[in-house]
């Protein structure tokens, strides 16, 4: 009978450990709410003169999701990968018939400009 006692005890312990409720309707909810205020970011430089406009609605979490702190990653890094991207957009852009107008134009990448 004590056997029984411990067993009922252990499970009745291991049962009342539990996470707490987490309703996923308020969650999507607020994330909608988010997500159609903020569907637009614009990110400029002045000095470079350039602008980006995104207007997508899903954009903003997506970026919360993947985005790392300024100086995250070094500029050789940096230099490197967008390297390999410009290479691969330029061999894609050399062949119009497999890709059938995507990449219409050429990146002329300068590595030296900083």
């Amino acid at each position: 009978m004590k056997k029984y006692i411990i067993v009922f005890l252990v499970a009745a312990g291991i049962c009342s450990c539990t996470t707490q409720k987490f309703d996923s309707a308020s969650a999507k909810d607020s994330t909608a709410a988010t997500a159609k205020t903020n569907d637009t970011i614009r990110i400029a430089n002045e000095e470079l003169e350039y602008e980006v406009i995104i207007i997508d609605p899903g954009f903003n979490s997506w970026l919360t999701s993947r985005a790392k702190p300024r100086n995250f990653y070094n500029q050789e890094f940096l230099e490197t990968r967008n390297r390999v991207w410009v290479n691969e957009w330029n061999s894609r852009s050399m062949q119009q018939e497999r890709y059938r107008g995507m990449y219409e134009m050429r990146i002329d990448y300068e590595p030296r400009i900083n």
